[in-house]
């Protein structure tokens, strides 16, 4: 069953050289609004791509994007990255709706040609200095643009050192909320390192890369959602998505218990052995998606953690088993891959909150632990690599303090 979570595919052209073209900034002014709207840069034309960063006063638990939007966040984080391709008509300007409540918000659209949305960061926590985490430009690539957000609820919040290397493109600190958006041109592939910034108030940070069109063809996450509870029966927000979409999730228990069947959905990996068990599950989105899933713990209660993504234009392929640990390291056996442009995962979870995971040579592109505004128990973080055709060769998940983990390995091919 797990080969048949297909979709289908979707044709890409040559890769071609990435050009910046310009941006756009939009506020609710400091105060509170339904709906955010950012105008469209002023030399956008058909099929170039743009990237909407925008940040919430708020966390909220539904947003609704412009049709043909595509999310790249948590629904409930405040900092949001977004795209989508120009068609032949265009309206001046883009809204975003928020459902049920208002919020003082605010951000920009970028605008580049020949282009697409690439690897996207994870969300940093607020510090200072601001580190927003690194991405992996993927191989081949030698013209990509790579944007960091960086916001926070206040005014007035000022840069005393910008992130090394990158022009600043917009800013606004008149009212709530602040941000900043740079821009840097990079002609190599590979990991981009982190961009750490310093202003006179803790911000959040967030690297999106843009890439040549067509040459992305390894998946990725492309929206996502997370929830904590602490009740048998939970739900979770369904992130934005479109029919056919690999829908991926991960049940981690600060306890023990012994999965049921989650009716609707194909298990991919499982583990209730010991503490935490985790369960990994799939379903390919449908015509007639529901707003939000359920999943049961059997009655057992207690505190949960779960991560839901969404990923375009792939299939489940090789997989691995979750392996348990009682060490802040977990040695993760190989796997062989038999499709070029595949998506690594490495799914890592430890029974208490508040700790930080990182997998050496893997982007963490899902934080749901305690480098993120999730930090109750258990922590979760899910990484991602570019793989070929071949052994993946092991991976090694760790975590900042001891306890049990428990942690597997799982691949995507590209439709």
């Amino acid at each position: 069953m797990i080969r048949n979570l297909l979709m289908a595919a979707a044709g890409v052209g040559g890769a071609l050289e990435v050009e910046y073209i310009g941006s756009s900034q939009g506020t609710t002014g400091g105060s509170l609004r339904g709906t955010l709207t950012l105008p469209k840069p002023a030399d956008a034309r058909e099929g170039d791509t743009l990237v909407a960063s925008f940040y919430l006063g708020s966390a909220l638990s539904a947003i609704v994007g412009p049709a043909g939007w595509e999310s790249h966040s948590v629904v409930s984080a405040q900092t949001q990255e977004w795209s989508y391709t120009v068609g032949a008509s265009e309206l001046p300007e883009y809204i975003w709706t928020f459902t049920g409540t208002t919020v003082r918000c605010g951000g920009t659209i970028s605008c580049f040609r020949n282009a697409e949305i690439g690897p996207v960061g994870a969300l940093s926590s607020a510090t200072t200095p601001t580190v927003a985490a690194s991405v992996t430009i993927p191989a081949g690539v030698t013209s990509a643009e790579l944007l960091a957000f960086y916001a926070r609820s206040s005014n007035t919040v000022t840069v005393t050192t910008p992130p090394p290397g990158m022009t600043l493109i917009q800013s606004y600190n008149a009212s709530q909320p602040s941000f900043y958006l740079y821009r840097e041109s990079l002609t190599a592939p590979g990991p981009t390192g982190n961009r750490s910034a310093t202003f006179n108030s803790t911000m959040t940070g967030q690297l999106v890369s843009v890439v040549p069109k067509g040459t992305e063809k390894t998946p990725k996450l492309s929206a996502r959602a997370v929830v904590e509870s602490s009740t048998a029966t939970f739900s979770i927000n369904t992130p934005e998505h479109q029919p056919g979409n690999l829908m991926l999730v991960e049940l981690t228990y600060s306890g023990s218990v012994a999965w049921p069947v989650q009716p609707g959905w194909t298990e991919i990996m499982r583990y209730d052995a010991g503490s935490p068990p985790c369960l990994v599950l799939a379903r390919i989105a449908t015509d007639n998606e529901p707003a939000s899933y359920s999943f049961t713990s059997g009655g057992v209660t207690g505190t949960w953690k779960v991560m839901f993504g969404i990923f375009p234009k792939a299939q489940i392929g090789a997989v691995g088993t979750l392996v348990n640990s009682s060490s802040t390291g977990t040695t993760l056996p190989s796997l062989d891959i038999t499709k070029d442009s595949a998506l690594l995962l490495a799914f890592g979870s430890h029974a208490n909150g508040g700790k930080v995971m990182s997998c050496a040579g893997m982007d963490k592109i899902f934080a749901a632990d305690g480098g993120s505004a999730y930090i109750g128990n258990p922590s979760s973080a899910l990484f991602g690599q570019k793989v070929n055709t071949g052994a993946t060769g092991t991976r090694l998940v760790v975590s900042t303090g001891p306890g049990t983990m428990t942690s597997g390995l799982l691949s995507l091919y590209p439709v």
